[in-house]
């Protein structure tokens, strides 16, 4: 029995997952964990970052919005400074 090409084939991503740095708008606004209409108004606002270009495709930086959601408020309205002791600590090591 033969097989036509493409028939029963799965892509290398459905079995194994590739890590991407690279996302679209809407797994960008997923991995965030809004909606596409209030990631869109975050960009415009400034609080979530542009994308880049890639030839036609807009892309967002997974870096870029892992550090543009550390900066946002906490509930409590203050922006979380976790890391600050942290980067304080390294920076007194090194001199």
């Amino acid at each position: 029995m033969s097989r036509t090409p493409g028939q029963n084939e799965r892509h290398l991503s459905a079995i194994r997952p590739i890590p991407r740095r690279g996302l679209s708008r809407e797994e960008a606004a997923i991995y965030i964990g809004i909606g596409v209409t209030k990631f869109d108004a975050m960009v415009a606002e400034g609080k979530m970052p542009q994308p880049k270009r890639i030839e036609g495709r807009r892309v967002w930086d997974k870096h870029a919005l892992d550090f543009a959601f550390d900066q946002l408020p906490t509930e409590n309205g203050n922006v979380d400074s976790t890391w600050d002791d942290i980067d304080g600590a390294k920076a007194s090591t090194v001199r």
